[in-house]
Protein backbone atom coordinates (compact mmCIF):
# COMPACT_ATOMS: atom_id res chain seq x y z
CA UNK A 1 0.00 0.00 0.00
CA UNK A 2 1.03 3.26 -0.73
CA UNK A 3 0.49 7.06 1.21
CA UNK A 4 0.72 9.42 -0.64
CA UNK A 5 -0.38 13.45 -0.13
CA UNK A 6 -2.43 15.13 -3.29
CA UNK A 7 -2.61 11.89 -5.36
CA UNK A 8 -4.17 11.87 -8.45
CA UNK A 9 -5.93 8.48 -10.11
CA UNK A 10 -6.16 8.11 -13.90
CA UNK A 11 -7.46 4.29 -15.56
CA UNK A 12 -5.33 4.29 -19.18
CA UNK A 13 -5.71 0.49 -21.27
CA UNK A 14 -6.26 -1.36 -17.71
CA UNK A 15 -3.68 0.38 -15.92
CA UNK A 16 -3.79 2.53 -12.71
CA UNK A 17 -1.78 5.84 -12.87
CA UNK A 18 -1.10 7.57 -9.64
CA UNK A 19 0.75 11.12 -9.60
CA UNK A 20 1.86 11.93 -6.12
CA UNK A 21 3.36 15.65 -5.57
CA UNK A 22 6.15 16.75 -3.98
CA UNK A 23 5.53 15.59 -0.63
CA UNK A 24 4.80 11.73 -0.84
CA UNK A 25 5.83 9.04 0.71
CA UNK A 26 8.73 8.27 -1.85
CA UNK A 27 10.45 11.67 -1.82
CA UNK A 28 12.37 13.55 -5.03
CA UNK A 29 12.19 16.57 -7.14
CA UNK A 30 8.61 17.23 -8.17
CA UNK A 31 5.94 14.92 -9.65
CA UNK A 32 6.27 11.09 -9.04
CA UNK A 33 4.28 8.13 -10.88
CA UNK A 34 3.17 4.99 -9.83
CA UNK A 35 1.16 1.92 -11.73
CA UNK A 36 -1.17 -0.66 -9.93
CA UNK A 37 -3.67 -3.20 -12.09
CA UNK A 38 -5.99 -3.45 -8.69
CA UNK A 39 -5.33 0.16 -6.94
CA UNK A 40 -3.63 -2.24 -3.85
CA UNK A 41 0.04 -2.36 -5.55
CA UNK A 42 1.51 0.27 -6.62
CA UNK A 43 4.92 0.42 -8.11
CA UNK A 44 7.24 3.30 -8.35
CA UNK A 45 7.68 3.82 -12.42
CA UNK A 46 9.48 7.42 -12.39
CA UNK A 47 9.46 11.11 -11.11
CA UNK A 48 8.08 12.88 -13.94
CA UNK A 49 10.20 16.00 -14.37
CA UNK A 50 14.25 15.92 -13.96
CA UNK A 51 16.63 18.84 -15.21
CA UNK A 52 16.15 18.01 -18.98
CA UNK A 53 12.20 18.56 -18.73
CA UNK A 54 11.30 20.78 -15.82
CA UNK A 55 9.11 23.65 -16.20
CA UNK A 56 11.57 26.83 -16.33
CA UNK A 57 8.70 29.41 -15.63
CA UNK A 58 7.98 28.76 -12.04
CA UNK A 59 9.98 30.13 -9.63
CA UNK A 60 12.46 27.86 -7.47
CA UNK A 61 10.72 27.93 -4.24
CA UNK A 62 7.87 26.85 -6.23
CA UNK A 63 6.06 23.44 -5.27
CA UNK A 64 3.76 21.44 -7.17
CA UNK A 65 0.56 20.35 -5.53
CA UNK A 66 -2.33 17.51 -6.70
CA UNK A 67 -0.90 16.58 -10.36
CA UNK A 68 -3.50 14.41 -12.29
CA UNK A 69 -3.12 12.59 -15.55
CA UNK A 70 -5.30 12.90 -18.43
CA UNK A 71 -5.42 11.88 -22.04
CA UNK A 72 -6.53 14.40 -24.44
CA UNK A 73 -6.73 13.65 -28.13
CA UNK A 74 -3.90 11.42 -28.67
CA UNK A 75 -1.44 13.12 -26.09
CA UNK A 76 -1.16 12.96 -22.05
CA UNK A 77 -1.76 16.27 -20.14
CA UNK A 78 -0.67 16.54 -16.40
CA UNK A 79 -2.67 19.31 -14.66
CA UNK A 80 -1.28 20.54 -11.12
CA UNK A 81 -1.56 23.71 -8.89
CA UNK A 82 2.06 25.10 -8.66
CA UNK A 83 2.69 27.78 -5.22
CA UNK A 84 5.37 30.06 -4.34
CA UNK A 85 6.48 29.08 -0.71
CA UNK A 86 8.07 32.68 -0.47
CA UNK A 87 5.18 34.25 -1.69
CA UNK A 88 1.19 34.09 -2.32
CA UNK A 89 1.47 33.16 -5.96
CA UNK A 90 -0.44 30.25 -7.30
CA UNK A 91 -0.82 29.00 -10.65
CA UNK A 92 -2.34 25.95 -12.76
CA UNK A 93 0.13 24.34 -14.86
CA UNK A 94 -0.37 21.70 -17.62
CA UNK A 95 2.76 19.56 -18.91
CA UNK A 96 2.05 17.26 -22.22
CA UNK A 97 3.63 14.05 -23.26
CA UNK A 98 3.02 11.44 -25.67
CA UNK A 99 2.40 8.57 -23.34
CA UNK A 100 1.17 8.02 -19.37
CA UNK A 101 4.57 8.10 -18.29
CA UNK A 102 5.72 10.53 -21.20
CA UNK A 103 8.31 11.86 -21.40
CA UNK A 104 6.30 15.35 -20.45
CA UNK A 105 6.94 19.03 -21.13
CA UNK A 106 5.66 21.95 -20.00
CA UNK A 107 3.60 23.96 -22.45
CA UNK A 108 5.84 27.11 -21.19
CA UNK A 109 3.34 29.29 -18.94
CA UNK A 110 0.66 29.04 -16.17
CA UNK A 111 -3.03 28.47 -17.86
CA UNK A 112 -4.41 30.21 -14.58
CA UNK A 113 -2.02 32.44 -12.38
CA UNK A 114 -2.62 35.41 -8.90
CA UNK A 115 -0.82 36.67 -6.78
CA UNK A 116 -3.57 36.09 -3.89
CA UNK A 117 -2.94 31.70 -3.45
CA UNK A 118 -6.46 31.30 -4.29
CA UNK A 119 -5.93 28.77 -7.10
CA UNK A 120 -6.05 25.39 -6.29
CA UNK A 121 -5.83 21.84 -6.85
CA UNK A 122 -7.29 21.49 -11.09
CA UNK A 123 -9.70 19.05 -12.14
CA UNK A 124 -10.32 18.14 -15.47
CA UNK A 125 -13.74 17.84 -16.89
CA UNK A 126 -14.43 16.66 -20.59
CA UNK A 127 -18.41 16.71 -21.55
CA UNK A 128 -18.05 17.08 -25.02
CA UNK A 129 -15.24 20.26 -24.72
CA UNK A 130 -12.37 20.28 -21.96
CA UNK A 131 -12.98 22.19 -18.93
CA UNK A 132 -10.48 22.83 -16.12
CA UNK A 133 -11.84 23.66 -12.55
CA UNK A 134 -10.19 24.67 -9.88
CA UNK A 135 -11.14 25.11 -6.28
Amino acid sequence: MLFAEGPGVTKIDGIYYMTTDDDAIILGPRVALHASTDLRSWRFIKFLFDDENNPTWPLSSSEFWGPSIHKIGNAYNIYSHIDNKDSRWAAIAVATGPTPIGTFFDIGYPLLSNDKNDITDPNVVIDGKLKILHS
